[in-house]
């Protein structure tokens, strides 16, 4: 459905500054999870591998911090783009 298609993300850390730790946990988990696909897929893309290091190393530098100082901005921003790579 065209109608239900995104034209615009915001990724702002700030704004989550006040999730809950498990939701912050979990959340991180779920980036992992994606950044690792490509090593797992058997039709898997070439240049995608690169992001997926990428994204799997911003996510174990800032994961941790993200989750138990949920304020930590360097953290939120880390997951942030982790999670958009």
């Amino acid at each position: 459905d065209d109608a239900s298609v995104a034209t615009l993300a915001v990724d702002d850390p700030v704004l989550y500054f006040e999730c809950p730790v498990d939701y912050t946990a979990q959340c991180g988990f779920d980036v992992l999870a994606h950044a690792s696909e490509p090593y797992v897929s058997r039709p898997n893309f070439e240049p995608s591998l690169g992001n997926a290091i990428r994204a799997i190393k911003l996510t174990a530098e800032n994961l941790r911090e993200a989750t138990w100082n949920g304020t930590d901005l360097k953290g939120r921003e880390g997951m942030m783009y982790a999670q958009y790579i």
